[in-house]
């Protein structure tokens, strides 16, 4: 089971595609006390992994104490962090109370690109933070990059395996495009990239990622029938494997900086969540400050949520009336990945897949049925 929680609400950036910026209500943390009776309460519950987000985790005065107490408890600590505050003796106290993962968020391979996103100066900060938590990387943590992609950034993406191949000790880089939530819909739509030119970008990267033959683990944002047909073409390793149900309330969950529990990390679900319930009833009710997490899980709050939910669990075909998710083997045999269930649109970055079967035909999809166990496996 894994907790994604945001131990605070303060963040010294403001980047333009911030999706928690709509979701914050409170700028007060919760204290050392009530965190450590959480974390306590949720190895009890076979609690295996928090993930702890922001704002940025590393405003959160008391941090080292939190990832100390999960170490001590079995539980495996991530950390996302935008790097900017990192020096080495942070780095190295981070490092020896247990941080298993390290997250970077860098939006871009230079100063200008990443700037234009996260403010000035921040590329700078947040390299010296990378470079300092490399210095004390110990031999089982991961240390990877997330990137979101500006309209500059789309068509300099091949430039981040330069960027990640020059610090040999990086594990993995994740590029996507933004979520149209929080800041990010509130922007100039020109700053983001359109899909076709993200598609053509993407067939670049992957062609140049074969070629250095990197081992480090790459992820892209694009459909699982995308990265399938990338790893077909150009022998990468993207398509790993699905999800093929909502895993809210049954393995994720959400706890924001208030104590209250989620039964959902995504922000549509969480938007849901606080319609069919006021904040005043869930800073009551679902709030681990005063309730045990089990009694919160078996609450009428999280079983309406759970019985919605549920009942819209469906394939993409099922769900959506376009053209590509009607024709689509991927959607036919649930591989798509299931798009949040609370999605009433089009299937996310669907338009990824209609760029593809435009270039290559439905050819794509021919003996797909024998391909279908394989792929199953994977």
């Amino acid at each position: 089971m894994i907790i994604k929680w945001a131990l605070t609400n303060k963040c010294n950036l403001n980047c333009k595609h911030c999706y928690n910026a709509d979701l914050r209500k409170s700028n007060d943390d919760i204290t050392l006390y009530d965190a450590k009776k959480a974390i306590d309460d949720m190895k009890d519950n076979n609690v295996t992994n928090i993930q702890f987000l922001g704002g940025e985790p590393l405003l959160y005065s008391n941090i080292t104490d939190i990832i100390k107490k999960c170490t001590d408890n079995g539980i495996t600590s991530w950390i996302n962090t935008n790097g900017t505050l990192i020096d080495n003796g942070y780095a190295k106290s981070l490092v020896e109370a247990g941080v298993r993962t390290f997250i970077f968020s860098i939006d871009g391979p230079n100063k200008s690109i990443n700037d234009e996103i996260r403010g000035e100066g921040s590329f700078n900060k947040a390299i010296k933070g990378l470079e300092a938590i490399l210095r004390n990387k110990k031999e089982n943590m991961l240390v990877t990059i997330n990137t979101i992609v500006s309209k500059k950034a789309v068509l300099k993406i091949d430039d981040m395996i330069d960027f990640i191949s020059y610090y040999n000790k990086i594990d993995g880089i994740t590029i996507s495009l933004p979520d149209m939530v929080g800041n990010a819909s509130n922007q100039d739509k020109k700053l983001w990239s359109d899909y076709e030119t993200y598609y053509n970008s993407l067939t670049i990267f992957a062609q140049k990622l074969v070629k250095i033959k990197s081992k480090i683990n790459v992820d892209i944002g694009a459909p699982p029938l995308v990265k399938w047909y990338f790893d077909k073409k150009y022998d990468t390793n993207f398509f790993k494997s699905t999800k093929e149900y909502c895993m809210g309330g049954s393995s994720v969950f959400f706890l924001d900086a208030d104590g209250i529990l989620y039964p959902c990390n995504l922000p549509s679900g969480i938007k849901y969540f606080r319609k069919i319930n006021t904040y005043k009833e869930l800073l009551k009710n679902c709030n681990i400050k005063y309730k045990r997490f089990q009694d919160i899980f078996t609450r009428n709050e999280y079983l309406k949520f759970f019985q919605y939910v549920r009942s819209r669990d469906l394939t993409a075909r099922e769900r959506f009336s376009n053209f590509i998710c009607n024709e689509c083997p991927f959607a036919k045999y649930n591989l798509c990945g299931i798009s949040c269930p609370l999605e009433t649109k089009r299937y996310p970055h669907s338009a990824l897949c209609e760029l593809l079967v435009k270039n290559e035909t439905k050819k794509i999809f021919k003996n797909f049925d024998k391909e279908y166990k394989r792929i199953n496996e994977v």
